[in-house]
């Protein structure tokens, strides 16, 4: 039971809608009302999806197995973290900081921890893991779906458009989504598998691109180096290497005829040997 609450406080935290700072609070969905009554600050100065955090975590420590299988390299560095920031904060507010603000700024990093250690308590079997991939991509493509639609009707009909459509915590949503997808085309390894990775990646990429985050595809790109580095060596990595060395002169050419430039590419553009800035 814990960890079936766990995962939908995850989608909750990965699908969060607040009034006011979704979508440049032009537009709104029915979730809004809901993200906005559990992710602002209640009575009690904490979120109620803090505190349910929290609770289950400490409803979850209570079951049996817990604390069985756990990654000892994992769990200190992740408390490792947390002291490097508590030694971050004393020394900031030594020096004159803001206590009220470091609060707001801390926040997301502290609580990042602690779901960290509810998805450790809640989660020990791989089928647990691969619930917990579906859950961050089907709410991937849930963001991506409501941004393509928010863009067609609403943005569309605007004079000028604006630079960007949702926040940075969208942009990390839709890269760890393919990041997963593409982990899983790995692991199976079959027509199914990669279908699914492909035709899902397909409206998060497109999401990313409306998006206009270019912090995102950095993002997507580190991810991709990191996991290409984690691989051992297999079949699989020599396909990917001879993939790697078959698109390395289309991207030197991407290159060539992007350098200097400040927009983006554009399709016609390339027709004319050219970048459209």
């Amino acid at each position: 039971m814990p960890r079936r609450i766990a995962l939908i406080l995850v989608w909750l935290a990965l699908v969060p809608e607040v009034e006011g700072q979704i979508f440049d609070g032009k537009w709104e969905t029915p979730l809004t009302t809901i993200g906005t009554a559990i992710f602002e600050p209640s009575a009690i100065k904490i979120t109620l999806w803090d505190l349910a955090v929290i609770l289950v975590l400490a409803w979850a420590l209570t079951q049996k197995g817990a604390l069985r299988g756990r990654v000892r390299a994992v769990i200190t560095s992740m408390w490792v973290s947390l002291g490097a920031l508590a030694l971050g904060w004393l020394w900031g507010v030594a020096r004159g900081g803001d206590v009220r603000q470091t609060m707001w700024q801390l926040h997301t990093f502290v609580m990042m921890f602690v779901v960290a250690h509810l998805l450790i308590a809640t989660h020990q079997t791989y089928e647990h893991f691969r619930t917990l991939g579906r859950v961050i991509v089907f709410a991937a493509l849930y963001r991506a779906g409501v941004l393509l639609y928010f863009y067609e009707t609403v943005v569309k009909q605007w004079a000028e458009r604006p630079q960007t459509l949702t926040t940075h915590a969208d942009s990390a949503l839709f890269v760890g989504a393919i990041l997963v997808l593409g982990a899983w085309a790995l692991e199976r390894r079959s027509q199914k598998a990669i279908a699914w990775a492909l035709g899902a990646s397909v409206p998060i990429c497109l999401a990313i691109y409306y998006n206009n985050r270019r912090l995102a595809w950095l993002a997507l790109l580190v991810g991709m180096g990191v996991a290409y580095l984690l691989l051992p060596p297999s079949k699989t990595k020599r396909q990917l290497n001879r993939a790697m060395l078959v698109a390395a002169p289309l991207f030197a050419i991407y290159l060539v005829l992007g350098w200097g430039k400040t927009g983006a590419l554009q399709m016609n553009a390339l027709s004319r040997g050219g970048a459209r800035a």
